[in-house]
């Protein structure tokens, strides 16, 4: 039942139109069968990692850029990764997947996935505006995300959330950089949203701190539950 609920999300997903100045790359179906199966193999880990306690953690980034998702259609990844990220999450997700792209790194996606293998941390990771943005004839470029287009966001952030809301433990929320965080709270005002530093631009080190003071948060939880 799952996979079927994955599978209609992606559907939906793919019917948003492309724009002048914004990139959906889901209407690839090869980028498609790479979400559906990112999110199928996340919710498998999520129900491994819950079973034991722990609450399941959703963390909101920014937006797709033409060097990642764009690329992969896989939010906070690159091609590089799915060829030979060690994390042992993309070691169980590049078999799964339709296509392997070419390509490159992009900077972001490699510091977060080596802070989240350091951690041993696995999030279910999307974006405040799910799609890739970029300048108006200059598709292989990035933008930040509109007011409109983060207000856009926060249905498919509730909507990806009840992807994972069976499980018994709440889901806790963190966003990176302003921009997630402020999405985060937009679309789950009952909830608690951590707001962790972006790990661009010298925030590296912040952001893996702020990423343990969290994994101490789950793990406490974990106890108490």
């Amino acid at each position: 039942m799952a996979k079927t609920t994955v599978r209609s999300f992606v559907r939906r997903l793919r019917r948003r139109p492309d724009g002048p100045d914004v990139a959906n790359p889901w209407r690839r179906k090869p980028l498609a069968d790479n979400l559906t199966a990112y999110l199928e193999l996340m919710l498998d880990h999520t129900r491994e990692t819950t079973a034991g306690g722990r609450p399941r953690l959703l963390l909101v980034a920014e937006a797709l850029g033409f060097k990642g998702g764009g690329e992969t259609g896989i939010p906070l990844s690159s091609p590089g990764l799915l060829r030979s990220g060690t994390h042992p999450f993309f070691e169980a997700l590049r078999p799964r997947l339709a296509m392997l792209p070419e390509g490159g790194s992009e900077a972001t996606a490699t510091i977060a996935w080596e802070c989240f293998a350091r951690l041993e941390l696995t999030p279910l990771v999307w974006n405040a505006f799910p799609f890739h943005p970029h300048q108006a004839a200059r598709p292989r470029s990035n933008r930040a995300p509109r007011a409109a287009e983060l207000s856009e966001g926060i249905d498919w952030l509730r909507r990806l959330d009840q992807l994972v809301a069976a499980h018994s433990t709440p889901t806790v929320v963190a966003g990176v950089g302003r921009k997630g965080a402020l999405a985060a709270q937009a679309a789950f005002p009952e909830r608690e949203v951590i707001a962790l530093r972006h790990p661009s631009y010298g925030g590296k080190a912040e952001f893996e701190r702020g990423l343990g003071q969290l994994m101490s948060r789950l793990d406490i939880a974990a106890l108490a539950h």
